[in-house]
């Protein structure tokens, strides 16, 4: 039940934005949405320049019981994972990601054509268990991440996109509902190119027991995708 509401009076702005470790923001609504302000919530890397091999902040933190209210501008949620000087594919494969961050619990919306819901560069994380509407949960170049039991309806695109490179992810137990585009859609990182042909793969992929209805194109588009597992899930309508 969230307690406290916290609206961005500058449309220009991002609201809230966690460049820490072991954060838990619990209980709020946080509002880009009336003022159609920027980001509504960000985890992100604060050293902005990447001057070490580890990663300075970003880790371990929690969203959960909080309503996240976006507008058409841009994110609602930005996971942003670390920053980097160097090649992002290069970091990628060196595992040198953002860790253990949990979004758990919340009602997430925006419209945002691009990206609404971004959980990227990220390692041994968690969605779970949200309600998103409006716009897509963009996954990007992530590594064992758990995508299980949210409701996604009415995306100005995908429900789920899954950029490459990621390995390891579990999509599960999702229902999405109303996505003009594709319910499910994997396809390469193409704001990087060009892409050397080992980092355009999802592999290891395993996308069962999700419910997708009445999707504006397929059910699911799956591009690029390596010895992933598709299994016992459920479409209608599209």
């Amino acid at each position: 039940m969230t307690t406290a509401k916290i609206i961005q009076a500058n449309p220009e702005k991002d609201l809230l934005q966690v460049y820490a470790n072991k954060v838990t923001v619990k209980n709020l609504t946080l509002d880009t949405k009336t003022n159609n302000a920027y980001a509504a919530f960000v985890i992100g890397d604060g050293s902005r320049v990447e001057t070490t091999n580890e990663t300075l902040s970003g880790n371990s933190n929690t969203l959960t019981n909080c309503n996240i209210l976006g507008g058409n501008k841009g994110f609602t949620l930005y996971v942003a994972g670390p920053t980097y000087s160097g090649s992002i594919f290069t970091k990628y494969a060196s595992e040198r990601l953002s860790d253990g961050n949990i979004i758990t619990n919340n009602y997430m919306e925006g419209k945002y054509v691009r990206d609404a819901f971004v959980f990227a560069l990220q390692k041994n994380g968690k969605v779970q268990n949200n309600t998103f509407s409006g716009g897509e949960l963009d996954v990007y170049m992530n590594q064992g991440i758990s995508i299980s039991t949210n409701t996604f309806t009415n995306s100005v695109k995908a429900g789920i996109f899954i950029s490459g490179p990621s390995k390891s992810l579990s999509i599960t137990n999702n229902t999405i509902t109303n996505a003009r585009e594709h319910g499910i859609k994997s396809y390469y990182q193409i704001d990087n190119t060009p892409i050397a042909t080992q980092y355009r793969y999802i592999d290891s992929v395993t996308i069962t027991g999700n419910s997708i209805v009445n999707s504006g194109e397929n059910g699911m588009d799956l591009n690029y995708f390596a010895n992933g597992k598709v299994i016992g899930n459920s479409i209608q309508n599209s």
